[in-house]
């Protein structure tokens, strides 16, 4: 290299953007690129896809992808695949996987510089992506916009927003990854904010009258979590504005059989005061304005 060419002036200024902007430029390939982790675990470009045929590699993947664009130690990998029970040559088997992992990226996406993404930093690893390409980062994106909206009183745009972030998920968290406390940890979280988005998309368009829209979703989701009230509490009061009081009060008798079979308990004040409304077919179950809403509406959603 002729060192005496070189111009210093740009040399510099590439040094300052590598500074202030860890992941550099944004080049074409990047856009194409996708991380799914709301379903299997998968790295998709516009040509292929690509998941790790080990358990061990996928949980690596899996790890550094949920913690993109900071730096994983090696201990808490080690910790999340062994966990108290790694094994002798654990940095060797820790590093071969880590060598694995980049040959399969060039090998499975040689039109984009992808081997390039998963770097050594002590003390451990990184993998440098634009988070927006990953799907739970969308995901969280759009739930969040969502309840902003929500707040607002801007229900069908709320509804849309929570809809679309919904959409994203095709299946369990990394459904085909092993998990570790950490990555364990991680999926409650997201899990819990799945449930809580579906919870204020039903509120959204129960507040927009849309009561004979939902009960079929209800209907679904009070058999995916047999135990969570709230969804019980909205089938019930989505029948009996739709003038299905009957079919409202055997839901009733569904979900208290199903606590106190399972659980030794009574269903919630808040549902048993809604199961009297209905019997006495009082008049603010039947309204739809948001004043009327059931008394369960926003109360098992994070509020007072």
């Amino acid at each position: 290299m002729d060192i005496e060419n070189i111009d210093t002036s740009t040399v510099f200024t590439n040094m300052i953007e590598v500074v202030n902007n860890p992941l550099g430029h944004r080049l074409p390939w990047m856009e194409k690129m996708r991380y799914q982790t709301l379903g299997t675990l998968e790295v998709i470009s516009e040509q292929n896809s690509y998941s790790p045929g080990g358990s061990k590699m996928r949980q690596v993947l899996a790890l550094l992808l949920v913690n993109a664009n900071t730096v994983v130690g090696t201990e808490a990998i080690i910790d999340e695949l062994w966990k108290n029970d790694p094994p002798r040559s654990v940095t060797t088997t820790l590093q071969t996987y880590i060598y694995q992992l980049r040959k399969a990226f060039k090998r499975e996406f040689p039109d984009e510089n992808i081997g390039d993404i998963l770097i050594t930093h002590a003390p451990g690893y990184k993998l440098r992506i634009p988070l927006d390409r990953i799907d739970a980062t969308g995901f969280e994106k759009s739930a969040r916009e969502g309840r902003a909206l929500f707040d607002d009183g801007r229900y069908a745009d709320a509804q849309d927003r929570f809809a679309s972030a919904l959409s994203l998920w095709q299946g369990e968290f990394m459904e085909n990854v092993t998990r570790g406390r950490r990555l364990h940890s991680h999926a409650v979280l997201l899990e819990e904010l799945k449930i809580e988005t579906l919870q204020l998309k039903i509120a959204a368009e129960m507040r927009l009258g849309r009561n004979h829209e939902v009960i079929s979703e209800l209907r679904s989701l009070t058999e995916h979590h047999p135990l969570n009230e709230w969804f019980y509490g909205q089938l019930m009061c989505a029948l009996a504005r739709a003038g299905r009081r009957g079919e409202a009060l055997h839901v009733y008798q569904r979900l208290r059989y199903k606590l106190n079979s399972d659980l030794g308990l009574d269903p919630s004040a808040e549902i048993k005061r809604l199961h009297v409304e209905i019997l006495n077919d009082e008049e603010g179950i039947r309204g739809v304005d948001s004043s009327s809403i059931s008394v369960l509406d926003i109360a098992a959603i994070g509020r007072s």
